[in-house]
């Protein structure tokens, strides 16, 4: 399922000032796309609904960043608050007592998008996503479903994954004039087992030719009825229905193993179809 993009306002303090408006818009823009589908299925699909409003409001804040920032990019890099604070969304997520599962002011009040999202710490949790960890009698949610295509970074640096000499890293907003806004994801859910730092890494070794090479490196969520939710450079958002049972382990509670091969995988080709492209000789 495809969501349009809305017309970008000239004033984004009055746009976040709008959350619930934007709610109810994207909420009638799916039950019109999706018709009778939706019926019967209310509880979970107005989840959903608020799910799409927020990878909405995070992408409307990487474009409002962008514009001021002479369209560099946010950076999406992980490793923790220590290692690197100046990115979208600083912290690492696992299932211990460490602050930085559920404290917001050590996180994410210090990553670039915080002001761009009106300080909405709603905006960057899938209301479907129920992980938190315990700390003496208090359960905390964490504060983080979503993560960033990591080959979207104002820095330019990918590490050893999907190198740049071979794939497309976008560090401004300019290099959309020559490609594809709308085949190129910015945010989507992360599996929470896979969820650690702030990007989505989505391992484009053997595309398109070569299947049998094919890997998940970090898994996407499946928090809607075995779909995930992506929003994309242009600002519209889809909804994917995973076909590979392969891509949706049901381990919630615990770190997954990543970086498995997963040959002939049709989730992998989609992603890999929307990360990115290979770098023209």
């Amino acid at each position: 399922m495809r969501i349009k993009p809305t017309n970008a306002t000239a004033d984004r303090k009055d746009a976040f000032a709008m959350w619930d408006l934007l709610g109810l818009s994207v909420g009638l823009s799916l039950l019109v796309l999706g018709g009778m589908a939706w019926a019967g299925r209310v509880g979970t699909d107005s989840r959903s609904v608020l799910c799409v409003a927020n990878l909405r409001q995070l992408a409307s804040g990487w474009s409002s960043y962008s514009a001021d920032h002479q369209g560099q990019l946010p950076i999406s890099g992980g490793g923790g608050v220590s290692a690197l604070p100046d990115t979208w969304a600083p912290g690492w997520l696992d299932f211990s007592r460490s602050p930085q599962n559920f404290d917001v002011t050590t996180t994410l009040a210090r990553g670039q998008l915080w002001s761009y999202v009106g300080t909405n710490a709603r905006a960057f949790r899938c209301p479907d996503d129920s992980t938190g960890v315990r700390v003496g009698t208090i359960f905390n949610q964490r504060i983080r479903s979503y993560s960033m295509n990591s080959q979207m970074t104002g820095s330019g640096q990918v590490g050893f994954w999907n190198p740049s000499t071979l794939w497309l890293v976008y560090t401004n907003v300019q290099q959309f004039a020559i490609d594809e806004p709308a085949r190129r994801f910015v945010f989507t859910e992360e599996h929470p087992g896979s969820i650690n730092d702030d990007m989505m890494i989505v391992d484009m070794t053997g595309y398109p030719q070569s299947p049998g090479s094919w890997r998940m490196l970090d898994f996407p969520a499946a928090f809607h009825s075995g779909s995930g939710t992506f929003v994309f450079a242009d600002q519209h958002a889809e909804i994917k229905a995973w076909q590979d049972p392969r891509t949706s382990p049901s381990v919630m509670d615990r770190p997954i193993v990543l970086n498995v091969p997963l040959p002939g995988s049709p989730d992998v080709l989609w992603m890999q179809e929307r990360t990115t492209r290979a770098v023209k000789p």
